[in-house]
């Protein structure tokens, strides 16, 4: 039995987590044997839900024989956490070689986080951080700023995590769960333009799964195409 668990809130992910229990590598816990099931339920470790359950394993003691007299220096291995975003502009197409400005939470420190050729933008942050915005600036274009929500990605697997995704590559799927009808659309949308076998095909919705094959279970080839065009 763990002797420890962590009920998740809202932007937590599994890094700020493990950092929370005294833990440098997030796999320590996420491997951890009582969380099997969350492995099972969740297919990406930074896709957690608010109040999902993380079995927390109890911290081992270690002991290391050195001489008396003497200084030994003792390097502790931290495990750092970037964020890696794909930027795109307003036709879809990637930003490559382009000036971003990264803020994280502070509103008055920015970080130059510019694309590289492929449109990526790469940064090591705190495990702490939830929010923040990239701003890119393009060549004799006016700026455009996306809103940073750290650790909100829900799993593939759901209607909300495909709503998530959809909304990212620019395919706007609603605000809500509510909105079926526009996640319907962009669903369809993204299909157009990812899987010309299936133009014809209209997508089966499920409130809680998001896309569904016939049987009523989540669309793996609907989501393996999402996962692959957003990156996660």
């Amino acid at each position: 039995m763990p002797d420890d668990s962590h009920k998740v809130k809202e932007g937590e992910q599994i890094s700020a987590i493990a950092l929370l229990h005294g833990f440098t590598k997030w796999r320590t816990i996420w491997d951890y044997g009582p969380n099997a099931q969350l492995r099972k339920d969740r297919k990406y470790h930074h896709a957690l839900h608010p109040d999902d359950d993380v079995a927390i394993p109890e911290k081992t003691q270690k002991t290391e024989n050195r001489p008396t007299g003497k200084l030994h220096p003792f390097i502790l291995d931290l495990e750092p956490l970037y964020l890696r975003i794909r930027i795109k502009n307003l036709d879809g197409d990637p930003m490559p070689n382009t000036i971003c400005a990264l803020l994280l939470e502070d509103p008055n420190t920015y970080q130059p986080a510019n694309s590289n050729g492929d449109g990526i933008s790469e940064h090591e942050i705190k495990k702490l951080v939830k929010t923040g915005s990239l701003t890119a600036m393009p060549e004799e274009k006016a700026p455009i700023k996306y809103d940073l929500r750290i650790g909100s990605l829900r799993d593939q697997n759901t209607f909300e995590g495909q709503r998530q995704r959809l909304n990212n590559l620019g395919y706007f799927a609603g605000y809500t769960k509510d909105d079926t009808e526009q996640f319907w659309w962009a669903a369809e949308e993204f299909l157009c333009d990812n899987d010309k076998a299936r133009v014809t095909k209209t997508p089966n919705i499920d409130p809680d799964l998001g896309v569904v094959d016939a049987g009523g279970a989540p669309d793996a080839n609907f989501i393996g195409k999402l996962v692959k065009a957003h990156g996660v």
